[in-house]
Formats: structure tokens, sequence, C-alpha cells
């Protein structure tokens, strides 16, 4: 909950500009043409074209609703080394039944 706080959310430049002010806007990533938005609060009634950008406690209870562990629906997704740690076990575990 705290990360949009802290390190906050990269978000595109039309999205920006229709949150008509609402988060304190950083500087562009540089890996994308992307800049970083920190939230004091989660603004959850929003009129945004892409509204998965933008984070909201309503997104976060649907991830819980679906136990959406990664929260692929927030828009993360799992490192690369997480990924190969889980290709492993399955691989380690999979004729156990």
């Amino acid at each position: 909950m705290s990360f949009g706080k802290i390190n906050g959310g990269a978000l595109s430049e039309e999205t920006i500009s229709e949150l008509n002010g609402i988060g304190e806007i950083g500087n562009p990533n540089n890996y994308s043409n992307k800049r970083t938005v920190k939230f004091e609060k989660y603004p959850d009634e929003l009129n945004v074209t892409k509204f998965q950008e933008v984070p909201s406690y309503k997104r976060m209870c649907i991830c819980i609703l679906k136990n959406d562990y990664y929260c692929k629906y927030m828009g993360f997704a799992q490192t690369k080394q997480e990924k190969e740690r889980r290709e492993k076990a399955i691989e380690k575990y999979k004729n156990i039944l």
C-alpha cells in the first residue's frame, strides 16, 4: 500500500494530464517516456482512459478477491528470478502425484 506513496508509480503523460493535479509528479523515467507520480491518497473515483495505470483501493480489493498473488491486475509482474525459481520448483515436483 505504501509503494505508491514512497516510490510512486510510472504514468504516461496522457494519464498525468487527466489527473488534474492529483499527486506529486517526478522526473521522466530512464527506461520509457513515463514519469513517476506519488499519491498522498489513492484516488478511487477518477475518469481516466487508462484506469489500469492509476492505483486505487477498489483495484487492490479486486486483487485480494481474485487471489491475485502477484497483483497483475495492478500492473505488477514476477521478476525474472521469481519465474526461474517457480519453473525449477514445478520441474522438481511434477512427478510427485
